[in-house]
């Protein structure tokens, strides 16, 4: 029921594998091995914030990103209208799909260091979340709707219409799921070479995220669901 919302939510494209070992042949991940927790995927913010809290401390996107089992199904999208922004065609923003659950993230950018949620409650309605990283303490359930723009509107309300609070989460907002303009969605393929390229030296963090997306198992490339809304409808 679940996956037919989202995968409803989702509908497959296509699949990108990397190395059979799960590593670019030549290129070791600097990931440490402790972010390798294994488990079953994040179906809700409830279960990501446990995860996040099973694993290391200072804890950075691609620790968690890392963590997810594969294979990892994956939206990128080079859409600048978000609060968490593509920085560029290099570094497009990109969600994370479980049956219940988005994750988005972005390499590079004033985003960077953002991990934001959608949980779906329908298949075009999400509880949204976010929380700024690296993550030095163990986090309460709540932390992620920590996101109030004012008194009756949250950051994620900026953008996404129709926005309630959501029953029997305690600070929680419930509002209307966006997909990317057709014209706006990226390839995935291209960030294997993006990953490939990548400036340890001078961009360590972009390059550990894309290490942390690409170099523990194979992703799918999927996009949303028609009766999603995108930003302009």
């Amino acid at each position: 029921m679940r996956r037919a919302a989202v995968l409803g939510a989702a509908a497959l494209l296509t699949s990108l594998t990397v190395a059979c070992d799960g590593q670019s042949e030549g290129r070791p991940s600097p990931i440490p091995e402790s972010c390798l927790i294994g488990g079953a995927a994040p179906q809700s913010i409830p279960d990501a914030i446990e995860r996040i809290n099973s694993l290391p401390r200072p804890l950075s996107i691609s620790c968690f990103v890392a963590s997810l089992p594969r294979p990892l199904s994956l939206v990128a999208t080079n859409s600048p209208f978000s609060a968490q922004p593509a920085a560029s065609s290099e570094n497009p923003r990109i969600f994370i799909l479980t049956d219940g659950l988005v994750l988005s993230i972005v390499p590079a950018g004033s985003g960077a260091r953002l991990l934001e949620f959608a949980e779906w409650v329908s298949d075009t309605r999400t509880i949204k979340g976010e929380l700024p990283f690296p993550v030095e303490e163990t986090l309460t359930e709540d932390a992620p709707y920590d996101v109030l723009f004012n008194d009756t509107l949250t950051n994620c309300g900026l953008c996404h219409r129709n926005e309630d609070p959501a029953p029997d989460r305690r600070g929680a907002f419930i509002s209307d799921a966006m997909r990317p303009e057709p014209d706006h969605y990226a390839a995935v393929a291209p960030l294997f070479d993006e990953l490939e390229n990548c400036d340890w030296d001078n961009e360590t963090e972009r390059c550990e995220i894309l290490s942390a997306l690409l170099d523990f198992g194979p992703v799918e490339e999927v996009a949303f669901a028609d009766e999603v809304d995108t930003f302009f409808e």
